[in-house]
Order: C-alpha cells, then structure tokens, then sequence
C-alpha cells in the first residue's frame, strides 16, 4: 500500500483571461496558470527534480521548513513578481491535514465535489497563488480541495 499527498501551487496571472471563467488545477495550459506540481512521500517533499526532507517544522508555519519550501516552489515562478507567503504555506497544510482550522486570510475554493475546478468570474483572484491538496492511496484519489493563499 502507497500512501502519497499530492500537491500543486498555481498563479493565476494578473492579465488572466475572464472569458474563460474556470480554473481547472493540473491544466495549466487550458487555464492559461502557472502551477508546479510537488508530493509529501515517505519523509519528503519530492519537487520536480529534487527532494527536501520533512522535519518536525512542518507543523510551524512561521519555521524555517516552509520558508524553505516557498524558496523552491517560487523558482517555478520566475516571471512572477509576487513571493509566495511560507506562512500561508503552512497554514495551507495545516488546514488540509486538519491539524488546524484557522482560515484567516485563506479561502477555501473548491472540495472533492468540484473536480479540482474553482470559478475565477470576473477575474476577481488574479494576481493570487492557489495550493491544491488531494491524498492518493494505491490509485484512489480523496479529500482534494483548493485554497487561495
């Protein structure tokens, strides 16, 4: 049995196009997004192309762990002038874990009924990141749900 997190942190561009109205998470290119697509396997976050290792700061949203993780997720990014919050990071994955219910400053977007899509109208989130969270155990994806941070 193989239990993974998966993850994906996206940027809505501030120019994003109203017309199309959703934003579908893990269609970067028919969403006209910019995501990078990361998993929590065993002991590590596994980024396209490299590793960091889980410590106990992962429950710390103000740690070193998440600026960390900010530092790497944000090379994804590079046309991108906004900096993506370690804290909101953190707090993301509390919340998606359900070590924390604080939602202050985060929206919650989308749960496991909405298919990993979320409305944008009227462009009302461009210029924001998005973080979606789904647990995949031997194939069988759950608990998928999208925050803007």
């Amino acid at each position: 049995m193989s239990t993974s997190q998966n993850m994906v942190v996206g940027y809505i561009p501030e120019d994003w196009d109203t017309g199309l109205e959703r934003v579908c998470v893990g269609d970067p290119s028919g969403s006209r997004t910019i995501e990078v697509n990361f998993q929590f396997v065993g002991d590590k976050f596994e980024f396209p192309g490299e590793e960091m290792v889980v410590d106990g700061n992962i429950w710390n949203p103000a740690s070193d762990f998440w600026s960390q993780v900010a530092h790497t997720l944000q090379k994804y990014f590079p046309k991108v002038s906004k900096r993506l919050n370690p804290n909101n990071l953190g707090r993301a994955y509390k919340i998606f874990t359900e070590e924390d219910n604080d939602f202050n400053g985060l929206e919650l977007v989308a749960g496991p009924e909405d298919g990993g899509e979320f409305s944008n109208e009227e462009g009302h989130y461009n210029g924001r990141f998005y973080f979606r969270f789904e647990s995949e155990d031997d194939g069988e994806y759950f608990d998928e749900r999208i925050l803007i941070i």
